[in-house]
């Protein structure tokens, strides 16, 4: 075997190393995952990241000479590659916007928005067979840069560019260690694969793009199936089990931090919205009020988690609100603005009760009870107002 036989053996190898690696995530992509839309946007970047790297074996003996091709059809080819790697930016920017700021794109103006730069790339690479802006194949069959060459991963990587921004910002407005560390999952998306791109625009003849994607969607993977632990898969939030552990650490120390309130909330109207527009729009409502609420955590310096079903938890030092009142005004404010932030054509709002801890003498599960008691009481009341 000679070296260029050797080369490209070795480069089919890591393609089908990438492809086979890429059905075993997507086969393990389940309901436990997230919700439905999240799931979707998830496979779908698998699935063009799989287009991709199966082109990307397809090109490499076919410009290494070992077998002879037209070169239209090897243009052909590599417009296939640049567009599925362009439609796995596109999916993960997608799926970003939901596991960041909690909403979908669905408005004319978002989708329009989000996808210029998608059909500007997809423009460029239809018209290139007439035009070779961004590339062309000559008689000989070697490959030659056109002037937009560089376009095409510029326009691609902002899709990128745009979630690292975003997710900073987000994790520049929280406290939590462990929401820092969930944002930064998302900052962490862009390097391998950046650091990929710049090796095959400057060396070129490596399958790097394929591994540094790989790597990226699998750290991404790998953080949702730990995140299961201690979050909750749809909304993000903290689950159950962090907030047991939570209430527990934070009573045992209270002589020391100070009294606290304990929140217990519940979205009204719930089963209204899951039995006239259904469960996906029961998740999508679910996601908007863990935005508000995981906003208003952070305006209270407390701790927010999902407790099951559509109630939830927070937990709120004394020291940074005057009356438990306070903190429950800031929550309504927080939530309708999720509801403006989200486009919802309903509007979401919650029920609330609370219970204050003082000594490290009480159980914590009573402070949940009192304030579930509370909670229903108020819920009661309302509807018997109503």
């Amino acid at each position: 075997m000679n070296s260029l036989s050797l080369y490209v053996s070795t480069y089919l190898v890591v393609d089908v190393f990438c492809i086979i690696m890429a059905v075993v995530i997507i086969r393990k992509v389940d309901q436990s995952f997230g919700s439905e839309l999240e799931i979707r946007y998830f496979k779908r970047m698998i699935g063009y990241f799989l287009l991709y790297c199966l082109t990307d074996a397809l090109w490499m003996p076919v410009n290494s000479a070992l077998f002879g091709i037209r070169p239209f059809a090897n243009v052909l080819l590599t417009t296939i590659n640049v567009i599925s790697m362009s439609f796995v930016a596109y999916f993960w920017f997608c799926y970003a916007q939901i596991m960041i700021h909690g909403f979908r794109l669905e408005t004319v103006r978002e989708l329009v928005l989000s996808q210029i730069p998608l059909l500007v790339l997809m423009g460029l690479c239809i018209t290139n067979p007439q035009t070779a802006w961004l590339f062309n194949v000559n008689e000989q069959g070697a490959f030659v840069q056109g002037p937009l060459y560089y376009c095409a991963p510029l326009l691609a990587g902002g899709y990128v560019a745009a979630v690292c921004v975003q997710a900073l910002v987000r994790a520049s407005k929280v406290t939590s260690k462990v929401q820092r560390a969930w944002y930064g999952t998302f900052t962490k998306f862009a390097i391998i694969p950046t650091c990929a791109v710049v090796i095959d625009l400057f060396v070129g003849g490596t399958p790097a793009v394929a591994l540094g994607a790989l790597t990226a969607i699998l750290f991404v993977f790998s953080s949702q199936q730990e995140s299961r632990i201690f979050n909750d898969s749809l909304t993000g939030l903290n689950n159950r089990r962090r907030a047991d552990q939570f209430l527990i650490d934070k009573v045992a120390h209270i002589e020391k931090t100070g009294s606290v309130y304990v929140y217990m909330l519940d979205v009204n109207l719930f089963k209204q919205i899951n039995d006239t527009l259904g469960h996906n729009e029961g998740d999508r409502a679910l996601q908007v009020v863990a935005n508000g609420l995981r906003d208003a955590a952070v305006k209270c310096h407390g701790f927010v988690a999902r407790w099951g079903g559509d109630e939830f938890v927070l937990v709120v030092d004394s020291s940074s609100a005057t009356s438990p009142d306070e903190v429950v005004d800031i929550i309504d404010k927080s939530l309708a603005q999720a509801c403006v932030i989200a486009s919802l054509p309903y509007t979401l709002t919650v029920s609330t009760g609370y219970a204050v801890c003082t000594s490290s003498a009480v159980d914590p599960d009573d402070l949940i009870i009192q304030a579930d008691q509370m909670l229903y009481e108020r819920k009661r009341a309302t509807h018997n107002a109503a």
